[in-house]
Order: C-alpha cells, then structure tokens, then sequence
C-alpha cells in the first residue's frame, strides 16, 4: 500500500499496522506479522514505526520489522535507521538505548542488544518465498502455516528440533509436506480436519 507521503508498505500474511501521520512526524504501529517499509525521503519529517516496546526512525530508507517469533526485529535493507529501545522505562522517566544500523544489520526492538549481521534467508517472504538457514522445523512450520488454512503439524513434537535449510513457495502445504518426508524419511498422514501430519515411519 502506497501512503500518503509516497512511502511504500508492504504487509505479509495476518499482518496489521496503524498509521497516524501528523505534520511534524510520520508515525506507525505495526500491531501483528511482518512488514516492509519503502519510506520517502522527508528530512524535517521523520517516519517512526512502533513495535513492541521499542521504535525504528527513518527519514528515507527502506527495511523490515518483524513480530514474529516473540521477539520484535528490525533488518535494514538500504539507508539508515535509528533503533529506539527501552532500557528502564517508566510514564514519568522513560530511559532510551539508541543503536545505529547499517545496510545488512539486524537488532532487537525493544530490547538492548548488540546489532548483529542479518541472515540472507528472511529476505525473499516479499516475494512469496520463504527460505530458512538452519532452522528448527518447528519454525519451519510455525512461519509456514501463517500462509494457509490447512496446516502442516508433527506428530511428534520431538520432531521439532529436526535443522532445515532450503526454501519453498508460501501456500502450498502438500508440496511441503511431500518436500520434508521426503528429506527427513517422514511419512505423511491426513488428520480429520484435513491437516497434513508428518510422522516418524
């Protein structure tokens, strides 16, 4: 979606955020999923997006926020962006860590840690393509199942913890499962509900 200042968002799967613009700043709050930001370029206009308990500023640049997972995030794609956290926050006296990301950095939103270089594989979820680096498949599919009403589930929670890398299409729940059998010598049962079930053979 196109804002009113010609900066560009675009919203994954169950993705929500709340725009309120003013004319001395640009502010948004992304409440669920996962968004990207094309922002236009208004120097004396920040545009600030609230996530979690922290804020990202920009004024034109162009990067990612994430709720998922628990933890909110930001990866910085191009320009530069300033990370607003809390470090002791109270009404009265709110206490602020700001960090500095560079292009290819990723951090934490609204918790003081060091930024950290960002893994190549949260890059594509634009596209409809979903790619992981050695992830747990209980990851796997909890980002997975976001895209779909019929879910791919374990039988077997232990097979949670199984390391997967590679990508597949979003939306798409037989051909991932057949893939993950098939990688992991899985067999595939149909639940009632129609979910796909991998079980150990």
């Amino acid at each position: 979606m196109t804002l009113p200042d010609g900066s560009v968002v675009t919203l994954d799967s169950d993705s929500r955020i709340a725009v309120a613009f003013t004319s001395g700043d640009r502010r948004l709050r992304l409440v669920a999923g996962r968004a990207r930001f094309e922002v236009a370029h208004e120097a004396d206009r920040p545009f600030i997006v609230a996530a979690g308990g922290g804020e990202v500023v920009a004024t034109g640049t162009q990067f990612d926020i994430s709720l998922i997972g628990g933890e909110p995030s930001v990866r910085l794609i191009e320009g530069s962006i300033e990370v607003q956290r809390p470090v002791a926050s109270t009404e009265a006296d709110p206490t602020l860590s700001k960090v500095r990301l560079k292009p290819g950095q990723m951090a934490l939103v609204d918790t003081p840690a060091p930024p950290q270089l960002a893994s190549t594989a949260g890059e594509r979820w634009v596209s409809g393509t979903l790619s992981f680096e050695n992830a747990p498949l209980a990851d796997v599919l909890a980002e997975a199942n976001r895209y779909t009403t019929r879910q791919v589930r374990l039988s077997d929670p232990s097979l949670g913890s199984l390391r997967f890398t590679g990508g597949f299409r979003a939306g798409n729940p037989d051909q991932l499962a057949t893939a993950l059998a098939s990688g992991f010598e899985l067999r595939i049962d149909r639940g009632p509900d129609g979910d796909l079930v991998l079980t150990k053979p």
